[in-house]
C-alpha cells in the first residue's frame, strides 16, 4: 500500500525467435495485472510481435507460431510505449527472470528499475532437487488446468500466476 492506494502487480511472460537476447526478438507478450491479493483484475496487455526476423526451428516447434502469422502484427518498437505505460512502477512477475528481463531490456532499449519477482527463483527454494520448469512445477504443485494448451502468454501468465500463489502459500506455512 502506498498512500492508501493498493499497487497492482504484474504477471509477465514473453515467447521469442531464440535464446539469445542480443540477437533474437520478442515476438509474444502478455502483462497481466493483479490485485495486491494475487487475482487477476482482468487488465491485461497482449500482443504478438513481428520480429522481422525468422524464428529458430526448434523454437517454432515449442511456440507454434510462425513468420507467415507475426507479418501482421506491430513490431515491439510500435508497441513499447504503450507496454511501458501498462507496467510503469509496478511490481513485475515473471518465471525465470533472467531469460524474461534480458529481452525485455534489449527490446527497450533501456533497464528497467521496477521491482521483480522471479517466481523460479522461489521454486527452487522450496523445491531444490526438483525439475523446474514451468510444466514441472504445476505437476508437482496439482496444477493442472491448462497444461494441454499450447504453450503462448496467455496461458503462460495464468500459469506462472498459479506456481506463485501456491508457492506463497508455501511460504506462508513456513514461517
Amino acid at each position: 500500500m502506498l498512500g492508501g492506494i493498493t499497487m497492482n502487480k504484474i504477471v509477465i511472460d514473453i515467447e521469442t525467435t531464440g535464446f539469445d537476447c542480443i540477437k533474437n526478438k520478442i515476438v509474444e507478450i502478455t502483462a497481466m495485472e493483479v490485485n495486491s491479493k494475487n487475482k487477476p483484475t482482468g487488465i491485461f496487455f497482449h500482443t504478438y510481435i513481428n520480429p522481422k526476423q525468422r524464428i529458430i526451428k526448434d523454437v517454432k516447434r515449442i511456440i507454434e507460431l510462425d513468420n507467415k502469422f507475426l507479418k501482421q502484427y506491430p513490431t515491439f518498437n510500435e508497441i513499447k510505449d504503450s507496454f511501458i505505460s501498462f507496467i510503469k512502477d509496478k511490481e513485475l512477475i515473471f518465471y525465470h527472470t533472467d531469460f524474461n528481463i534480458k529481452f525485455l531490456q534489449q527490446e527497450l532499449g533501456f533497464e528497467l528499475n521496477n521491482k521483480i519477482t522471479d517466481v523460479l527463483t522461489l521454486a527452487k527454494k522450496f523445491f531444490p532437487n526438483n525439475k523446474h520448469s514451468i510444466s514441472s512445477m504445476c505437476l508437482l504443485l496439482n496444477i493442472t488446468e491448462n497444461l494441454k494448451f499450447p504453450q503462448n502468454t496467455l496461458n503462460g501468465t495464468m500459469l506462472i500466476l498459479k506456481i506463485y500463489k501456491k508457492l506463497l502459500k508455501q511460504k506462508n506455512s513456513v514461517y
